[in-house]
């Protein structure tokens, strides 16, 4: 089974590398939505209580507040926002409206 799912990805790769665009905005725009796509899937591959807000507690404790922030939103917000506690907030934010 780990050789099909390699070869899958292997597969999907060349395929995605092959319809790179030639315009650098364009390919910045295909990067960028491929990544939205990815963060979205781990989003909803996680198990969250959505019914609820996090706790202010929740937000301010930034160990406890990453735990169920996906680890591709992490490292996104990581790259923009410098703030530990806006990366926490705005993670809690984007896992409650995905």
């Amino acid at each position: 089974m780990l050789y099909a799912t390699e070869t899958w990805q292997s597969t999907s790769f060349e395929k995605w590398y092959s319809e790179k665009k030639a315009d650098i905005d364009d390919e910045a725009e295909r990067i960028v939505t491929a990544a939205a796509k990815i963060i979205r899937a781990e989003i909803r591959d996680g198990n969250y209580n959505l019914k609820s807000y996090p706790t202010k507690e929740d937000i301010v404790d930034l160990d406890r507040g990453r735990q169920w922030i996906p680890r591709h939103l992490q490292s996104f917000l990581k790259t923009i926002v410098l703030s530990e506690l806006k990366q926490s907030s705005i993670g809690h934010f984007i896992v409650q409206s995905a």
